[in-house]
Order: C-alpha cells, then structure tokens, then sequence
C-alpha cells in the first residue's frame, strides 16, 4: 500500500441554510413546501459540489433544521452526490460586552438527531426563569420588551400583536448562558463537539476586557472543547451567502480516525515539524 502522506484540504465551517432566520436569498425553509425544500436540498449540493472544498459544516442560528433537512434528504436520495456535511449551530452568549457574544458549535457527522435535540433543549436562554431556545419563548421574551427597547428595534407596543415578528426579534436579541452551553455539550459529549469561538469578526472575542473579566474570558477561550479562530478568508459559501470560513485547512495526519476527530487532534494537537 502506497503511502502519501499527509494531505491538505479546504473545509468551510460557516455555511448558513435557509433555515437560520439571517436568510435573505428566498423563502425561508419552514415556508416552503415538501418539494421546495427537496429543491433546496438539491440546489445545496450541487453549489458544494462545484466548490473545491472537501467539507462543510451547516451553521444556522439557534437551530439544526436546515442540517436536519439535508440529512432526511441523504437518507431519502442515497445515489445523491455528496460531500462530508457537519451539523452546527450559531448561537449569542451572555457576556460583559456591549454586544452578544458570537459563537458557533461544530459536531461530529456521527452525532444522531435525537442528541442534537437534547442539546437544544439543554441550553438556556439569559434571564431569571432560564427557558430554553424556542419559538415560543422567543416570542414571549421579546413582547416583554418595554416600549423604549421596542422603539430601538424600529418597533411599537402594537407589533406584539405581530408573533412573526416578536419572533425574529427574539431571536435577533437572545443570549444564552455559558453555564447552560457547556451543560448541553456535556450531553452530546465533549469528543464529539467543538466550540469555535470568533476573535476578530462577527462580536467576537476581541472587544472583550480579558482584563476586568478573566473569568469569561477564561470561560470562552481556554476552556475545553473551545478553540479561539481569526478570521481566515471570506467568500460566497454553498447557500449563496458571504460567509467567513471558520477554517480553511485541516491537516488530515490521521487516515485511519474519523474526519471530526482529525480536525479536533489538528487544533488541539498540532503537528510539529
């Protein structure tokens, strides 16, 4: 057996669907019908196709749908062409900035939908009664909104009435606590999760006073299984969005290991020349 040593390829790790709320490229996904979501489905892996990039990961915000819709669609079209496709999630957290947290969440491709699910329903939003993210709570969080913080928003006390859009204000303004992300990744489990936290784009790291908060800074950047990220290039990503990728090159050192735990090895154990 011919031995070749190790190999470089491109992953883009921030690919945002039609489901996260951001989406401006068309009907949302959960607007579409059974056969537009097929064409959606479709229309993703003929643009990652085309790419030269070995590996994607969906990143949709506060959801997995628009991952959980590929993989009905794998499943359903098994002949279908396909690259190695992560589920991800982009989230806010609570911290002492004057901006919400970016940060994101990789899985292993291993991890199923039911584990996925416990790690939503794991997470807590920021606040007294620590609900977890949904479309009801969304709402509700933000119709308790005072009139002043609805005007900053370009709303009235009469868009409450409006749950489309107390809906997306929910989701443009929630955080969750970091206690409660380490506890939800705890459930899928730590060698099969990555915490990707932005420095420079996106509300990340950077802006943040490690000075007068070491403890959340510490908590975010040097707490396992957490890696700090620069941003490394930007371009137009599979669904059609200008999107940073949160990482460009994996070294695949490893060919007998799963491609997760080669990127995991990559960032937490890099190779020395």
């Amino acid at each position: 057996m011919k031995s070749v040593g190790s190999i470089w390829r491109k992953w883009d790790l921030h690919v945002h669907t039609p489901a996260s709320f951001i989406w401006k490229g068309g009907k949302k996904l959960r607007d579409q019908t059974t056969t537009e979501r097929d064409d959606t489905c479709r229309s993703i892996l003929e643009r990652m196709g085309a790419l030269d990039v070995a590996a994607f990961c969906i990143m949709d915000y506060w959801t997995f749908d628009g991952f959980l819709e590929l993989r009905d669609y794998f499943r359903r079209n098994p002949t279908a062409p396909v690259k190695r496709v992560f589920p991800g999630i982009e989230l806010r957290l609570e911290a002492p900035t004057d901006y919400r947290l970016n940060t994101h969440v990789l899985f292993d491709d291993l991890v199923s939908n039911e584990r996925l699910g416990h790690f939503l329903a794991h997470l807590k939003l920021g606040g007294p009664q620590g609900r977890p993210p949904s479309r009801e709570n969304f709402i509700e969080i933000a119709k308790s909104y005072d009139p002043g913080k609805l005007k900053h928003h370009g709303m009235t006390v009469a868009d409450r009435a409006d749950d489309e859009k107390m809906f997306h204000l929910g989701l443009s303004t929630a955080v969750v606590t970091r206690e409660s992300l380490h506890q939800a990744i705890e459930i899928v489990g730590d060698e099969h999760s990555l915490i990707v936290q932005p420095y420079d784009t996106s509300d990340g790291l950077e802006d943040l006073d490690w000075k007068r908060h070491p403890y959340c800074s510490h908590g975010c950047r040097d707490t396992p299984p957490a890696v700090v990220l620069r941003q490394l290039a930007c371009r137009e990503d599979a669904g059609g969005d200008q999107q940073h990728a949160l990482a460009t090159l994996v070294h695949a050192k490893n060919l007998a290991s799963s491609p997760f735990v080669r990127l995991r090895d990559m960032l937490f154990q890099p190779v020395l020349d």
